[in-house]
């Protein structure tokens, strides 16, 4: 059989011929052969190129991976330092509003109570009490005012970590999936680049040798190719037939089919060549029988003179050891 497509360019041998193992069948035409395998080595250049490149994408993205992981890192500690140094700026507005809200609202609430002993004991008039109450409400105001900025603001940092997290680990994720899939394509470059590989190494051995060769010594039963022929991979070229050993097919009865085991000795006659009682041994026996309900079994026998006995009726004789008792 052919291992690639190829064309017949000579029939070098007909039916009947004797061939020896190795000898010329027939001669192939390379010119189809050679014109892939010069296509092919291109692609093999272009696939190493190709997996080349996609190795250096992913060393990259790689290298990208860990410089992000690492400024990632950095920055966070830049940030914290930042903060722990903005608390500590002495900027009342900014860092004591709800302490100086609650001291404000407390010196209000002593004037009111100072104004309201003064004004029992006629010592102040009633407007600066009510004057007095409401500086009390006003810091009151202020106080609620302090703590809802001062939450929300805590509200906000939180937030703005949350969203930082959130955005450091979506490239991180980002990341790791494009190097996933520059991985998966990558080892779809890898596979296509041994196949092109593989491919034309078996072209390159097929035509290596410009002859089809017989496979063994025998006889050609049948050639069903012909010069000009484009035979597809695994076209048969031949059929070769051994002639020493040859072998003869026996229908036997499952009555004494278990009788009978391999390599055990058999007795052949065929009278067309004048071969009398040649020695032959039993080479199978069937594990099922055929339509007929009987067992094919092969026997092989010696054919020194080579005669072509293929189609030959031949009388057999299967010899039944029986088990010696004792």
């Amino acid at each position: 059989m052919t291992p690639i497509a190829l064309t017949v360019a000579e029939i070098m041998a007909a039916p009947g011929d004797e061939v020896t193992a190795g000898q010329s069948i027939a001669r192939i035409d390379r010119t189809d052969a050679e014109r892939e395998l010069a296509h092919l080595t291109l692609e093999i250049e272009r696939a190493t190129q190709d997996v080349a490149e996609r190795e250096r994408v992913i060393a990259w993205t790689e290298h990208n991976n860990k410089l992000l992981v690492t400024e990632t890192a950095q920055a966070g500690a830049d940030l914290a330092l930042a903060e722990r140094e903005t608390q500590q700026v002495p900027v009342r507005q900014m860092r004591d509003s709800p302490e100086r809200a609650q001291v404000a609202y407390e010196k209000a609430i002593m004037k009111e109570r100072r104004a309201e002993q003064l004004a029992a004991s006629g010592l102040m008039a009633k407007q600066e009490v009510d004057d007095a109450k409401f500086e009390v409400r006003m810091a009151s105001d202020d106080l609620a005012n302090a703590r809802r900025a001062a939450e929300a603001a805590t509200r906000v940092h939180a937030a703005e970590e949350t969203q930082a997290r959130a955005r450091h680990d979506l490239s991180l994720a980002d990341q790791q999936r494009q190097l996933a899939e520059q991985q998966a394509q990558l080892r779809q470059a890898r596979i296509r680049l041994e196949e092109t590989k593989l491919r034309s190494e078996t072209i390159r051995g097929a035509v290596a040798d410009a002859f089809v060769r017989a496979p063994r010594a025998g006889a050609i039963v049948d050639l069903p190719v012909h010069s000009g022929d484009r035979l597809p991979a695994g076209a048969l070229v031949a059929k070769i037939a051994p002639l020493d050993p040859v072998a003869v097919d026996v229908d036997v009865s499952p009555l004494v089919v278990n009788m009978l085991r391999v390599n055990g000795l058999a007795s052949v006659d065929v009278p067309a060549v004048k071969l009398v009682n040649a020695e032959g041994r039993i080479r199978s026996i069937a594990p099922l029988p055929g339509d007929d309900g009987k067992y094919s079994v092969q026997v092989t026998i010696a054919n020194p003179t080579r005669s072509r006995l293929a189609g030959q009726s031949a009388n057999v004789k299967l010899i039944i050891e029986r088990p010696v008792t004792r």
